[in-house]
């Protein structure tokens, strides 16, 4: 049995749909959904996660993820034994550019294999096709090593913040950047 409620509204749904050509649609939720049905909406997303570019994004992030874990990771592992090894105070930021600066360096290294097959499928081989790649790509992450250690320097050092929160932001900014410069200059097709 239906109430008063229900039938009015199923009436307001039919009025629309007549008057707009059938672009406003019901759902089992009772919502009124624009621009088409939840299977319209499923198969859109299914096509965006089969395309190339997608699935290379994805890829991406978990490489990037891994490799800003190894990172972080060194760069805790090697932030108090380098200030003790250096014979640096804490006033110092020394520690933290030499201990940042190391912590890239693992994590160049970690990160070329699984970008050059996993997310760029790269199929240089050889000797010399590898090495440009790889001299490339280290090049690349020497830049934003440069970027990293300058945004670690200024947020810690310079403005006070939290070393680990610096060294947070700062990778950010490097996981966007050496996707593009990945992408565009080390593994292009």
């Amino acid at each position: 049995m239906c109430s008063d409620g229900d039938d009015r509204y199923r009436e307001l749904i039919l009025r629309s749909e007549h008057l707009n050509g059938g672009a406003l649609h019901e759902t089992d939720d009772r919502t009124v959904e624009k621009g088409g049905s939840k299977a319209a909406m499923i198969g859109k997303f299914r096509k965006l996660a089969a395309s190339q570019g997608f699935r290379e994004i994805i890829a991406y992030a978990i490489v990037g993820a891994a490799t800003t874990l190894v990172n972080i990771s060194a760069f805790y592992l090697l932030n108090r034994p380098a200030r003790a090894l250096l014979g640096i105070g804490e006033d110092s930021i020394a520690y933290l550019t030499f201990a940042n600066a190391a912590a890239n360096v693992i994590s160049i290294v970690f990160a070329f294999w699984p970008n050059k097959r996993f997310v760029f499928h790269s199929t240089a081989s050889g000797f010399s096709p590898v090495l440009r790649e790889f001299v490339t790509f280290f090049t690349g992450r020497l830049v934003s090593l440069g970027l990293d250690v300058l945004l670690v320097d200024v947020l810690a050092g310079a403005l006070g913040m939290n070393d680990m929160a610096a060294k947070i932001i700062a990778n950010i900014a490097v996981l966007i950047a050496n996707y593009l410069f990945s992408k565009f200059f080390v593994f292009r097709k």
